[in-house]
């Protein structure tokens, strides 16, 4: 005799991801994340992940990370010139707003070592650049991309 009733209810199981929290940001996991902040950048700029490399992370507190770098003008310029791109990827590596304070410890020139005019030298191989990025956006693509500027 068959009866009749309700059929079996069939088991299904639901395959859930694991939960993971991210703990609060603190200077540990800066430090662990670190290569993987400056790879994005040198993604985007190379020269400028370079010097971001050498940052010493000193500390982080209410979101301010403190930054002591040792270098000379050159390296100085390009993280002043770049700060606003730093700070922005590394924002977005983290998904949070940081402030950076750097500590500069720049490596002066030596008078002597190098030419009085340097400054102007400087000025007219900029100038000579513009000029050259306006004629031809193939170069304009490459220095922008690759960040270049005269010595």
């Amino acid at each position: 005799m068959n009866e009749i009733g309700p059929s079996p209810v069939a088991a299904v199981s639901i395959n859930r991801e694991p939960v993971t929290v991210e703990k609060e940001l603190d200077l540990a996991r800066i430090k662990k994340s670190w290569p993987e902040v400056v790879g994005k950048i040198q993604k985007i700029k190379p020269l400028v992940a370079s010097v971001v490399e050498q940052f010493e992370l000193k500390n982080f507190q209410n979101s301010i990370l403190g930054i002591k770098l040792s270098c000379n003008e050159f390296q100085h310029d390009i993280i002043n010139k770049n700060f606003g791109l730093i700070v922005e990827n590394i924002e977005e590596y983290f998904q949070e707003a940081i402030k950076l304070e750097i500590d500069f410890d720049v490596e002066k020139a030596e008078p002597g070592k190098r030419p009085e005019n340097v400054s102007q030298q400087k000025k007219e191989k900029l100038e000579k650049i513009e000029q050259l990025k306006t004629k031809d956006p193939l170069f304009k693509q490459f220095v922008d991309e690759f960040g270049l500027e005269p010595e």
